[in-house]
């Protein structure tokens, strides 16, 4: 577009694609009829509706295969709004005391005319009754009304349920809490689950296929949806005072937006036919500038570093436009001078695939960044914490994100990450990044995270190590598949007990056996493994976990025969089994703002 032109508006026709098309292409992959290859660019439209292939379901307790099968479609619909993990939880646990995970075509006493896995009423605010017989639509109902309660998070299950639903007894759903929570644990784990990624809030498998680390080309919209383009690139009309200088993508209003290369966030708020903003994704002057315009939110800040893939936005219909669209300009040269003279649509099929490099690196070296955090938890910096005048850890959570931002981290494992800082992470970037355990986890003080446009997650593993005056405590483990390589790695987060209750050695040394034992068992499955962790000991920790070649520190040492710790061993480290260690780094800014503890960095070869 040209603020000295008329605007760039095509009249869209939208796309009548069967709920949010991302779910519709995730139910083709489940279902056992779909086609061989739903995401390929334009079958959307005819993928069948939503089903799940009950063989690809686990076995939970007594429940039956109809009640498993409808948990995974509430998990599915909460996945698909990207709502937390503890949303979903909390839809099941409602199905649970409403229905049994039944889809029942009768109401009760109080409500005679309720329906379906939620017991939603006929009074208007739930939908049509075949919505409301339908699992998808109405699990996403309840969601739009959960999520609509202020502090619904903070509060006890059972009252955020109760106050979504209006239950005459408020403690109604209490009791189904942990039934809830096994459903989803075993619904979202397991190696050939479909629902492991999309229980972080993740996107359908394909339509991330095209991306990639590294800065590789990938679709504005989801692939899936690729060729809803108009090619309508120059265009004349009265619209349009010298030609339609984008091309338009017809997608419905709600759709993700992609950035398509590696850059930097500039928005325009000054161009009244794009809408609110404008959004530019810019890989510095006199480089590639790509414009996103018409969007309904913007989900990204000016400034701010993103790769390929990330989203950055929703489609609509904001600023001068009829219809549901992402109107799409590529600027090669010059990104601070309006040019024409760019089909985007030309480009993109040119360039989708190929890398055009940019990832910032920062004093790592190449390859992936895998860091350990310990975060100092939400306990310490409360009102009654032991750390007055310490910020609360809201803030210091969104200074640990742009942390992890600002040094390109792929993987964290997390330490002393509490539900209220679990929860601030999903709701700030939960669509960027993957966690587990998410805040309704057990135990979930240890967490890795994960950027979603670099890794996928296959599996997650749990162990148990002796932790304060020798109490188990459970430690999280992942298995993460490289979206440009397809190399699988294992992440562990540890966090060894420290003296803060008294003399823990004798403590720290049973989980370092107890942590050998599983690296050793990991290595079994011939994937490479790292683990990350506070451990609360220097040497000690170093030449336990290198002992006889286990592992490697990437902050340096030998142990061949004679124990030798890097010259400066640090408590928070990052060990390797199988990888190779490129680079190494301490960033120390948050310490006294964020942590007590800097965040340690490794690149993987």
């Amino acid at each position: 577009m040209n603020t000295r032109s008329l605007v760039a508006v095509a009249l869209i026709i939208p796309l009548f694609f069967f709920g949010v098309v991302g779910l519709a292409v995730l139910s083709a992959v489940l279902d056992e009829e779909a086609s061989a290859n739903p995401c390929t660019p334009g079958t959307a439209e005819a993928l069948p509706g939503v089903g799940v292939a009950e063989g690809k379901l686990p076995s939970v307790g007594s429940w039956s295969k109809e009640q498993i099968k409808n948990a995974a479609l509430i998990i599915a619909a909460g996945a698909e709004l990207k709502v937390p993990l503890r949303a979903q939880t909390i839809a099941v646990m409602t199905a649970i005391g409403e229905s049994s995970l039944i889809v029942v075509d009768h109401g009760d006493d109080a409500g005679p005319d309720s329906r379906g896995l939620f017991q939603q009423r006929d009074n208007g605010a739930w939908g049509s009754y075949a919505s409301r017989m339908d699992p998808r639509r109405s699990a996403q109902s309840f969601y739009r009304a959960l999520l609509k309660i202020q502090g619904w998070a903070d509060m006890e299950p059972t009252i955020a349920a109760h106050k979504t639903q209006g239950n005459r007894d408020p403690y109604h759903y209490a009791p189904l809490w942990d039934d809830a929570v096994k459903l989803v644990e075993a619904i979202t784990s397991g190696d050939q689950n479909l629902f492991s990624v999309l229980s972080t809030g993740g996107v359908a498998e394909c339509d991330n296929a095209a991306i990639a680390a590294g800065g590789t080309v990938t679709w504005p919209v989801p692939a899936s949806l690729a060729k809803s383009d108009r090619h309508n690139y120059g265009n004349s009309g009265s619209s349009w005072a010298h030609g339609h200088t984008g091309t338009d993508f017809s997608v419905p209003c709600g759709t993700a937006v992609y950035a398509v290369h590696n850059g930097t966030i500039e928005i325009d708020t000054t161009q009244s036919w794009s809408g609110p903003w404008l959004v530019k994704v810019v890989t510095g002057k006199h480089s590639l500038t790509t414009w996103y315009a018409h969007m309904q939110k913007v989900t990204v800040k000016a400034g701010q570093s993103v790769t390929a893939g990330q989203q950055i936005g929703e489609v609509g219909t904001e600023g001068n436009s009829r219809g549901c669209h992402l109107h799409l300009e590529v600027h090669p040269k010059n990104g601070s001078i309006y040019e024409d003279g760019v089909n985007p649509s030309e480009w993109l099929a040119k360039n989708i695939g190929k890398n055009l490099g940019g990832v910032p690196q920062g004093k790592l070296g190449a390859g992936w960044r895998l860091a350990s955090f310990n975060a100092l938890g939400h306990s310490h910096t409360s009102p009654s914490g032991e750390r007055p005048g310490w910020p609360d850890s809201v803030p210091r959570t969104d200074r640990a994100i742009a942390m992890l931002t600002r040094n390109g981290v792929d993987v964290v494992g997390l330490q002393e990450f509490q539900p209220p800082q679990s929860r601030r992470f999903l709701s700030q970037v939960g669509d960027q990044w993957g966690l587990y355990p998410g805040p309704t986890g057990i135990q979930p003080d240890n967490a890795i995270a994960w950027r979603k446009q670099t890794f996928r997650l296959v599996q997650i593993r749990r162990f148990t190590i002796p932790y304060f005056h020798g109490k188990p405590r459970s430690m999280p483990a992942v298995l993460l598949e490289h979206r440009g390589t397809r190399a699988r790695y294992w992440v562990i987060s540890v966090h060894n007990a420290a003296n803060a209750h008294g003399p823990a050695q004798k403590w720290r040394d049973a989980a370092i056996a107890k942590e050998r034992a599983f690296v050793s068992q990991l290595r079994g499955t011939g994937y490479p493994v790292f683990l990350t962790g506070d451990l609360n000991d220097r040497h000690i920790a170093f030449c336990g976990l290198t002992r006889g070649g286990l592992m490697v520190a990437a902050a340096g040492g030998t142990n061949n025969g004679r124990c030798a710790p890097p010259a400066k061993p640090p408590i928070d480290w990052i060990f390797g089994s199988g990888g190779v260690f490129t680079g190494y780094q301490v960033d120390g800014s948050g310490q006294g703002t964020v942590s007590d503890h800097p965040l340690v960095m490794a690149s993987i070869g």
